[in-house]
């Protein structure tokens, strides 16, 4: 994947890169996409390195583009499903560049470990069985259903009451609820 990175200079130099959202395949995939940059000539010199930030916060051990400005793509972008990039130049005397933060996405991918057995377009359409959506659904109605009541339950006996037509909480002494102006 050819990314560029181009300097801009409106009021401060600042570095972009085109495209700045990468997609780069499936997720937990390894050594399969290589980026290519291409550098702009004020970091011809520098030691250029790829900084990663997951979805989740976490960063990544920074990786070194090569001396064609290249790095392999591993599990260090795919184990998340998305994130943010930027690029960093040094060179060793007080100059450092970086390019504004982008974006990169994976695509999710189907179990494979731990799975008793190849997954086979066969053996997907014999999975799902018709109207599976409808009983998942109607048994997490259920489930809901059944949890909200218990929870109701619980706070009657804690003193706390709910109107049941709109859900809000309200206190047995209210004077709208004795008067008979409250949506209950």
């Amino acid at each position: 994947m050819q990314i560029n990175i181009t300097a801009r200079d409106f009021g401060g130099t600042e570095f972009l890169a085109r495209p700045h959202r990468l997609h780069l395949g499936a997720q937990k995939a390894e050594g399969v996409d290589r980026l290519e940059f291409s550098l702009p000539e004020q970091w011809n010199g520098c030691v250029v390195t790829l900084h990663i930030r997951h979805t989740d916060g976490t960063l990544a051990e920074p990786l070194a583009l090569d001396e064609t400005g290249c790095v392999s793509v591993g599990r260090s972008f795919t184990g998340w499903a998305s994130g943010e990039w930027m690029l960093a130049a040094a060179n060793g005397n007080g100059y450092t560049a970086y390019t504004r933060p982008g974006q990169y996405d994976v695509h999710g991918i189907l179990p494979t470990e731990g799975a008793g057995e190849e997954l086979t377009p066969l053996g997907l359409r014999a999975v799902h069985r018709p109207g599976d959506g409808q009983r998942q659904r109607r048994r997490r109605g259920r489930q809901t259903r059944r949890l909200r009541r218990g929870e109701r339950q619980a706070e009657r006996q804690q003193g706390r009451f709910f109107c049941p037509a709109d859900r809000r909480q309200r206190y047995p002494g209210c004077r709208l609820c004795r008067a008979g102006r409250s949506r209950c």
